[in-house]
């Protein structure tokens, strides 16, 4: 009898990993990120709908060929100390350890995931660009419409709903999709009709980023697009990125006018959101326990001179250095060097710069704003671990080491 039940979960276990079920459910957790109703609702498609198939149709082998992979790898050892910076902390709990632990696997899991379908299906990149350009532009407008319907003010800051209800994280997860669609879709070349929705999805990202008056997102995707006018070489691109850039700047520097009468004094009486006040309080931390940091269960207080609290450092690199130290801070680092580098060998057009300009402008976001890498599904997976897991797998093609992996 159990001879009988193995074969039979082995058939089941085959015939998951010959269906496109995995795919699918996989491209629709990616659109929840934009049109999920709740974080909650959200994680509970990921846990039973994602993880637990794809466990079942997991295949072990091919951990070990992912590991050849530089990028792969420094995630995984940057992954693993961030979970077990728990032990150091000061007062480390076995419920602490437990919880992160767990997002140490789901973290992973989804980074492995990610690269395996891509590998197994090469027309799975395709689809994902379009569902997320899709739920963008769907999430995106229902957002903006249902938010200013009821505003006090045209000039109140943009808050999203769903999962998406952070401003700042918000506006870096839609200047990805802007990115996406800016380098990729308008580039689609099989149907007008994907032309439209890349130029749509890229008109509302933009529109989202502006009016959530994330000026530190403004500035990233700037950056991002300048850098991306000196690589690109493409002639036809020209006017388009002069234009995204009138368009960028023109938002940034409106919300730093501090006397335009057009502004209400909310928007610019933020000043730097206590960005140095914060940075500054952070750091004497970080000089406690420069080595290996406090560990991940630390959790300090930021007192401001106006009795303002804050509970995060808002910056992913400096959160890094309070948890795991320069010593899990240099395996970022050298984590985010990596991924630049397999997503930047082949810039052959505009489309190919898409997962390049998309780390860049991650990697300048998370300077500015972010808590951690490391937890249940959340934005950062979305603008920063799923380029990165696309990056692994231009670099196993690149170094033809995708055998076993592909479909």
């Amino acid at each position: 009898m159990r001879a009988g039940m193995l074969r039979r979960l082995g058939e089941w276990r085959a015939s998951l990993q010959r269906s496109r079920y995995l795919s699918w459910i996989y491209l629709f957790f990616i659109a929840l990120f934009f049109l999920a109703p709740t974080s909650k609702s959200h994680h509970q498609v990921y846990y039973v709908l994602v993880c637990v198939p794809y466990l079942l149709a997991f295949r072990p082998r091919g951990m070990l060929t992912l590991f050849r992979s530089w990028t792969y790898t420094l995630s995984f050892l940057y992954l693993g100390l961030l979970a077990l910076s728990v032990s150091w902390s000061d007062q480390p709990s076995l419920q602490a350890c437990r919880r992160y632990a767990f997002h140490f696997g789901y973290t992973l899991l989804f980074l492995t995931m990610t690269v395996e379908l891509v590998l197994q299906d090469r027309r799975l990149l395709t689809h994902l660009f379009r569902i997320i350009m899709f739920a963008a532009a769907a999430g995106g407008l229902i957002s903006l419409v249902a938010f200013y319907s009821q505003a006090s003010s045209p000039f109140e800051r943009l808050r999203a709903l769903g999962v998406l209800d952070d401003p700042n994280s918000a506006a870096a997860v839609f200047g990805s999709v802007l990115l996406v669609a800016y380098y990729w879709g308008v580039r689609e070349g099989e149907r007008p009709v994907w032309r439209a929705l890349a130029w749509f999805s890229l008109a509302v990202s933009l529109a989202f980023v502006i009016m959530t008056q994330t000026r530190g997102e403004l500035l990233a995707l700037l950056t991002t697009v300048i850098v991306g006018a000196f690589i690109v070489r493409d002639a036809t691109v020209e006017k388009w990125t002069a234009a995204i850039l009138f368009l960028i700047a023109a938002g940034f520097m409106a919300l730093a006018m501090m006397d335009a009468p057009f502004i209400p004094p909310d928007l610019t009486s933020r000043g730097l959101s206590y960005r140095p006040e914060i940075w500054s309080i952070a750091f004497d931390f970080v000089v406690e326990r420069p080595l290996m940091g406090h560990g991940q269960s630390f959790r300090p207080e930021y007192q401001m001179p106006d009795g303002r609290v804050f509970y995060t450092s808002h910056s992913i690199y400096l959160g890094s250095l309070l948890w795991v130290g320069v010593t899990g801070t240099a395996l970022l680092g050298a984590l985010c060097i990596s991924a630049l580098r397999w997503s930047s060998l082949e810039l052959e057009g505009r489309r190919s710069f898409a997962i390049t300009a998309v780390l860049i402008h991650s990697m300048i976001c998370m300077f500015f704003d972010g808590h951690k890498l490391l937890g249940n599904p959340r934005e950062i997976w979305f603008y920063f671990w799923l380029p990165v897991a696309i990056s692994v797998v231009l670099e196993l093609r690149r170094k033809g080491l995708c055998r076993g992996l592909e479909g």
